[in-house]
């Protein structure tokens, strides 16, 4: 793989800016391999103030920060899938990431917005996929029928055994060119239309299909759930319940690592925000999607 620089990407709305903050900070903090890192951050109305902190968030000796619009990127009009879950359709936008990459990149990280990362991101940046297109984590309690509940509800249905391997889409390994040449974005979204009323995780489970046998497994320390401790973790997911609520409730000992690199950023300081807040938001999303449900 020849590409000078590492590229990685993000998408974020203002309310979780602070959460990229943190992953930022951990990953401009623990980078010693030299290579700088191409950060493309996709905004859906982060403030200019905003904005701001984040650009103070990393060395930038280290990282430089590329800008995106998530209205830019996503074409006028544009209608996805409305599954009932809490997830915001901006969960769809890593699915664009072909469409906006330079030529010249060949390979991209993408992290959600609720991580920090403990190791040298060059270490992740250089695995040898072995020919596979797409690496992530395999999901530690799931498999595509589940130990306590199936991942893909309807796998029977599709013609997939209950053992299948299922990974969390919160990191990924993308190999542009391949992404582009098989369309995944469209196939996806296909497959989610198709099977909306068995959607759990939103394009997770259109991307668990479309990479089904497919895709590499990354050592599972390189995708944590905050949820249980181990040793030595390489990057720690907060699913659920971030750390930047009052009511969250995993473990302190991670949440008080988002805090040590949270305090190296504009947002020192921060006051954990209500649990109300956190209803409210979620009440907001949910009849966001009802209504648009009813003008679709």
């Amino acid at each position: 793989m020849k590409q000078e620089n590492i590229t990685i990407v993000s998408v974020s709305d203002n309310k979780l800016a602070v959460m990229l903050a943190a992953l930022l900070r951990s990953i401009s903090d623990n980078h010693h391999s030299g290579e700088h890192i191409d950060y493309h951050i996709v905004s859906t109305g982060i403030s200019k103030k905003n904005i701001a902190r984040l650009e103070q968030s990393v060395d930038r000796e280290k990282v430089t920060i590329i800008w995106h619009q998530n209205s830019d990127i996503v074409p006028r009009g544009f209608k996805f899938p409305l599954d009932n879950t809490i997830y915001p359709v901006t969960v769809f936008t890593r699915l664009f990431i072909p469409d906006f990459m330079p030529a010249h990149v060949k390979r991209v990280l993408y992290f959600d917005v609720d991580m920090i990362i403990r190791k040298d991101v060059s270490e992740l940046w250089y695995t040898d996929l072995q020919g596979k297109k797409c690496a992530a984590v395999q999901d530690p309690m799931e498999s595509f029928g589940g130990k306590h509940w199936p991942a893909v509800k309807n796998y029977k249905e599709l013609g997939y055994a209950h053992e299948t391997p299922y990974f969390n889409s919160g990191l990924l390994i993308m190999e542009i060119d391949y992404w582009r040449e098989i369309n995944v974005r469209n196939q996806v979204l296909d497959i989610v239309r198709k099977n909306l009323a068995h959607i759990s995780y939103a394009d997770q489970y259109g991307l668990n299909i479309v990479f089904v046998n497919n895709w590499f497994k990354l050592d599972p320390r390189w995708n944590v759930y905050a949820t249980e401790e181990i040793d030595d973790p390489w990057l720690i997911h907060f699913i659920m319940v971030k750390p930047i609520y009052q009511h969250y409730y995993f473990s302190k000992k991670y949440a008080a690592e988002f805090f040590a690199y949270l305090n190296k950023t504009p947002w020192k300081g921060f006051t954990p925000r209500t649990r109300l807040r956190a209803f409210l938001e979620k009440v907001k999303l949910k009849l966001w999607k009802k209504a648009k449900k009813l003008i679709d």
